[in-house]
């Protein structure tokens, strides 16, 4: 009996030490203080940091005439890879197409020509990327998590807290000078030389697991003082850590050629 008992002591002692560290780690997340704004933007940013990968889809709109719908997914292992579908309708164009990036590389689906393009291949191609490039880091939610000062004075609590029914918290940013001027870049070239005001920027963030799923920036343009017209981007994000690129056999090809 003293013998079988000296066998299970090992076995007692790992459980315990186990449940000892497990339990703190697991307790961190039940002791966020939702009530404060900046710990759950704290123990969001801490979250988000390890996840691998992720899936976002957005929609842009400025005022009724300016439509633009992105979908992204990222590998945050190598934040380079990126493959975004997105289409767009504005005063005289409409369309659709796809881009994707490998390192250095940047790779277009020309929808018209069916075909994957690089930029140099196309010459309407560029002005297009560089708008939405410039718009995927104003609505990427991961990123612009991230980048918050979870201390700062213009963050706090959003008192519209659930999303499509699940339990979330929500924080609501009013943007630096920095981010602010991000923000402005962003616009479509139609927005040149408007004023941006009342700018603000929207996290819901999952009380189960403290990973951001919507994502919101609004803002008003003014336009020579007596204008005004809303921007507005929506964000949704899904698919952590399960996201996968599968590449188009064609666009294989094109980098293989």
């Amino acid at each position: 009996m003293k013998k079988s008992r000296l066998l299970l002591l090992p076995a007692v002692l790992i459980i315990g030490l186990g449940l000892y560290y497990w339990g703190p780690f697991t307790g961190r997340q039940e002791a966020v203080n939702f009530a404060n704004a900046g710990e759950i933007v704290k123990a969001a940013q801490v979250k988000t940091g390890l996840t691998k990968s992720y899936r976002y889809k957005t929609d842009v709109s400025a005022g009724e005439q300016i439509k633009v719908a992105v979908q992204n997914r990222v590998i945050r292992e190598d934040p380079t890879r990126q493959m975004v579908d997105f289409s767009w309708d504005i005063p005289k164009m409409s369309g659709m197409a796809s881009m994707y990036t490998e390192g250095n590389k940047l790779y277009v689906f020309h929808p018209l020509k069916d075909k994957w393009l690089l930029p140099g291949e196309e010459p309407t191609i560029k002005p297009f990327l560089d708008f939405f490039r410039r718009q995927l880091d104003l609505v990427d939610p991961v990123e612009n998590l991230l980048k918050l000062n979870p201390t700062g004075k213009n963050v706090s609590l959003y008192p519209e807290g659930n999303v499509k029914g699940e339990d979330t918290t929500a924080v609501l940013v009013i943007p630096e000078a920095g981010a602010l001027s991000e923000i402005s870049k962003a616009l479509p070239p139609q927005f040149a030389g408007a004023e941006l005001k009342d700018v603000k920027q929207f996290f819901w963030i999952s009380k189960r697991d403290l990973l951001v799923t919507r994502y919101k920036v609004h803002a008003k343009a003014v336009f020579f003082g007596f204008k005004t017209m809303d921007f507005i981007t929506v964000t949704t994000t899904d698919n952590y850590d399960k996201t996968e690129i599968d590449l188009p056999k064609q666009l294989q090809d094109k980098m293989n050629g």
